[in-house]
């Protein structure tokens, strides 16, 4: 079962989809003509078509993705996110739409044909099944996770024989038909695919109960449990709900198990974290522990071209496209694992980069920082004012991101990365455990401990000095926090923002937090109101002549406490999200937006499709049960 990313299969798979359905993408368009037993009988030829739908639907490479609907950067410009700036209209979904169903439709093909059609083994023939019904449950979610409730279609629809006009059904109802097929792929995948050479990168068992905890967890969050009161777009009050007790508990519970088992069965299986923190990204997948959900690139026919956007202008990248905030630059803890406002961090504002967890030296690159890379073993960045490498294309925040750079890419090669794009890793297994096991000790007081263990793991593999034994973490309620339950979701919550930075995860954190619009915590404020924000830095002297003093020892230069401000100066903090022409005063996310709404152009497929509530005169309500 091959899974070789190349032209001639491309082709190949062309032309067998020719064959399959022409150009019938679309749900109302009639079945293809039977592809006949000689393609489902046969493994290769199966196999082909499954692998076509992994290249449709397995995640790519998404580091960076949709970092400025976040805190994370600021790179795009004021316009680039009406979201954020409660702007947007009812035509902001772009997920809903022909294509999307099109790749369905092909998904439920094979599914509807191997169970059908096929004479092969039970047991290849689950396999190739559990791989295609993991591949669907991936696309749900994609799409309910940002509108909520969709039709649900187990099959390609027959014109002449079924019912074309199909309503959406109920969130639940999805989630039960996601998690349906991920427990079908768990139970007939294997743990690890025995022909690592051909088959590594395909669905594993690991991999389909660790989805299901992400899918779970997500459901049992406030977005999916809870609302706010609102006006929608047409003025239309919508008023709060919250979900009954009984079924938050049920879903945190279902949660909880679904990762518990996924981190014992992965951690059994030879899967856990990696030694180093730093070396997650550069080492090959295949030889990775903590990749449980990878698309692999080539670096030839299939590559990613994340190293052209962080790399700075002298390297040959665009420089100022990935800016990391001083927002999250103040997320990241100390060396001893406190946060950089509590008693005994040892934080200096002057000094921001001194004594910082480690993960922040392999996440964000500032002035003076060693970033090396083609070849270069005491290579510094500069990113202050006039800079003359990076002439006019220092980034606007005063930083750059380095989260998963490759540093073997020459400045002629950066198009062509192919480092793996890990969808899950093995830190967020433990971070989804953690954080249901929070929960579960805030509802019922179970799981005590258990949340700040499995964080501890994280700190220790980062790092992080074990002081007393916690990392940091305290081992009582700190003073302001209600219960250390809220502590423990404070800490939980911004680990997530550290480890998982800039790896597409912070943007679906605050929205099922509801962190746009609600203060997470006492100490962790929501984000509307907030503004981002970078650091401005200057060389002492701006004139022509200092800056070419500058130049001519900074490469040599060790900057210490001792020198920094004879070189530099601070000239201030930068402030993004404020546009007094545009009418943009800090970020305003407003609460009908957790909810996408379904584009308007899918409305002339249907009659029995609903608007979801608070746009237009929407009466779809993702949080009824």
């Amino acid at each position: 079962m091959k899974m070789k990313k190349n032209t001639s299969m491309l082709l190949s798979v062309s032309l067998l989809l020719m064959v399959l359905y022409g150009c019938m993408d679309v749900i109302d368009k009639a079945d293809p003509q039977s592809a006949g037993s000689y393609i489902w009988d046969n493994t290769d030829m199966a196999t082909l078509y499954l692998d076509k739908l992994y290249l449709d639907n397995l995640p790519g490479a998404a580091w960076g993705g949709n970092m400025n609907d976040t805190e994370e950067a600021y790179g795009l410009g004021i316009s680039s996110s009406k979201c954020l700036y409660g702007k947007a209209d009812i035509n902001m979904s772009v997920v809903y739409s022909d294509d999307w169903w099109s790749k369905l439709r092909r998904i439920n093909i094979m599914i509807t044909e191997m169970t059908n059609e096929s004479n092969l083994s039970e047991t290849l023939k689950n396999q190739l099944l559990g791989q295609a019904r993991f591949l669907r449950a991936i696309k749900y979610w994609e799409l309910v996770r940002v509108v909520g409730g969709v039709p649900i279609l187990a099959k390609p629809l027959d014109p002449l024989m079924d019912e074309l006009d199909v309503p959406r059904s109920s969130t639940a109802q999805c989630i039960a038909f996601i998690t349906a097929d991920l427990d079908f792929a768990a139970k007939v995948l294997p743990a690890r695919w025995e022909k690592t050479d051909a088959d590594f990168g395909r669905l594993t068992s690991g991999a389909a109960m660790a989805y299901k905890g992400r899918v779970l967890m997500s459901f049992a969050s406030p977005m999916f449990c809870e609302r706010d009161s609102f006006t929608g777009d047409n003025g239309t009050f919508i008023a709060a709900y919250n979900i009954p007790d009984a079924s938050l508990k049920a879903r945190w519970e279902a949660a909880y198990t679904a990762n518990k088992i996924a981190y014992d069965s992965l951690l059994a299986n030879g899967y856990g974290l990696m030694s180093n923190f730093g070396n997650i990204f550069t080492t090959p997948a295949v030889s990775n522990p903590e990749a449980i959900m990878v698309s692999l690139y080539t670096g030839k026919n299939y590559t990613h071209n994340w190293e052209s956007v962080i790399r700075p202008s002298s390297g040959g990248g665009a420089g100022d496209y990935v800016n990391p905030t001083w927002n999250l630059v103040k997320a990241f803890p100390m060396i001893n694992g406190k946060r950089i406002d509590e008693a005994g961090s040892t934080y200096d504002s002057l000094y921001y980069w001194i004594n910082r967890d480690p993960r922040f030296y392999y996440t964000i690159a500032y002035n003076g920082g060693t970033w090396n890379f083609a070849g270069s073993t005491s290579r510094k960045q500069w990113s202050y004012y006039k800079t003359a490498e990076e002439g006019s294309r220092i980034p606007v925040s005063g930083f750059y991101c380095r989260k998963a750079s490759d540093p073997t890419l020459t400045k002629d090669n950066l198009s062509k990365g192919s480092i793996a794009w890990i969808e899950i890793r093995f830190a967020e297994v433990v971070l989804n455990l953690a954080e249901c096991a929070n929960e579960l000790y805030k509802l019922d007081g179970s799981h005590a401990g258990e949340a700040a263990s499995l964080i501890g793991l994280l700190r220790a593999r980062a790092g992080i000095e074990a002081g007393d034994g916690f990392y940091g973490i305290s081992s009582s309620t700190p003073a302001g926090f209600g219960s250390y339950g809220e502590y423990m979701l404070d800490v939980i919550m911004n680990e997530r923002q550290v480890e998982l930075a800039f790896e597409n995860q912070r943007y679906w954190d605050l929205r099922r937090r509801m962190m746009f619009t609600r203060d997470l915590t006492s100490r962790t404020h929501k984000l509307n109101g907030m503004k981002r924000t970078g650091l401005r830095l200057y060389t002492q002297k701006l004139t022509e002549q200092g800056l070419a003093e500058f130049a001519a020892i900074k490469d040599t230069l060790t900057l210490t406490k001792s020198n920094y401000y004879t070189y530099f100066r601070v000239a201030g903090i930068k402030v993004f999200d404020y546009d007094a022409t545009a009418g943009i005063n800090g970020l305003h996310y407003l609460s009908g937006y957790y909810f996408a709404p379904i584009q308007t152009s899918m409305f002339s497929n249907s009659t029995a499709l609903k608007q979801t509530i608070g746009w237009g005169y929407g009466t779809f309500d993702p949080l009824a049960e």
